[in-house]
């Protein structure tokens, strides 16, 4: 990003912070703080923000009892694609696709199920790519929710050097008449279908998913409170910001998870000086940006 971007030299310079911070109140940085204070909000769906909490106390300049989940987006699945996923999963070595490609931990979510619709591949299974190590996670943390025994998918074998979808398609190692399964939301763009596209490579997109933005009816009293008294807003895509714009406005300082949140952000009206974002998207970057946030 032109701006505002937080190299990971960056995670030093918060942790110095912090400590500088508490050492002056003679407190931890989790000090109680009254409700009438600015808060840091989260607009992923309630349940899929832990390791952004986690990652956040673990910089510890934001207090803890100011950070609260508001959901801006909600996941519908579209059960058509996930049953023409799991058609597709079974015919692999028929239609002779060397990899799945997974941009998301949501997209991840809805690839187990569809894997496990199908039966269990077993050995006709193609490779697994993962855009970043949170979507790898994602695998790992699907399977442990587990209460049966359920095939399991394989593991990830190929992770690009950035999490995003543009390098992804660069890197992936291709062959000859490589040919790619990519179950998608319905709302991601096509970045990663038409640069394995330039590169030769035959893509079959399902869209197994897609979001919906939240209205203020659906919020709590108290998470409306936290939005209308944000001083940090967190963002994990587009569409949580546009929904957040449409309900609150840009008064708060944006914090996102990587470029394609960020530039959303400066469209929907957020002066370049109140964005955050890492220069390589993922999860502790993403709580490197809104800790940098919180102490502007």
């Amino acid at each position: 990003c032109r701006v505002r971007c937080l190299s990971s030299a960056a995670a030093a310079s918060a942790a110095s912070a912090s400590a500088a911070s508490a050492s002056a109140r003679g407190t931890s940085s989790s000090v109680s703080r009254s409700s009438d204070d600015a808060y840091v909000v989260l607009t992923r769906e309630a349940g899929k923000n832990d390791n952004v909490v986690d990652a956040l106390k673990q910089i510890d300049v934001i207090p803890h009892d100011v950070i609260l989940e508001v959901p801006m987006v909600f996941t519908e699945t579209i059960q058509s694609g996930i049953e023409q996923l799991a058609d597709a999963l079974r015919n692999l070595k028929e239609t002779n696709v060397q990899f799945v490609c997974v941009t998301s931990p949501e997209a991840m979510a809805h690839y187990v199920t569809a894997y496990r619709m199908a039966g269990d591949p077993g050995g006709n299974a193609a490779a697994l790519a993962c855009v970043g190590g949170g979507t790898a996670k994602a695998l790992k943390r699907e399977l442990e929710r587990q209460t049966t025994a359920c095939p399991v998918p394989p593991t990830c074998e190929f992770v690009p050097t950035r999490a995003t979808a543009k390098d992804l398609a660069a890197e992936l190692p291709l062959s000859e008449n490589t040919r790619v399964l990519y179950p998608a939301s319905a709302r991601a763009k096509k970045e990663l279908q038409d640069g394995l596209g330039e590169r030769g490579c035959e893509v079959l997109r399902i869209n197994t998913y897609t979001t919906v933005a939240a209205t203020v009816d659906r919020l709590t009293e108290e998470q409306v409170h936290a939005a209308r008294n944000a001083a940090v807003v967190c963002f994990a895509s587009p569409s949580a910001a546009m929904a957040w714009v449409d309900a609150f406005g840009v008064s708060a300082k944006a914090a996102c998870i990587g470029r394609t949140s960020y530039d959303a952000c400066i469209r929907l009206g957020w002066k370049e000086e109140d964005v955050f974002c890492p220069d390589a998207p993922g999860v502790d970057g993403f709580a490197r940006s809104a800790s940098e946030a919180w102490k502007q």
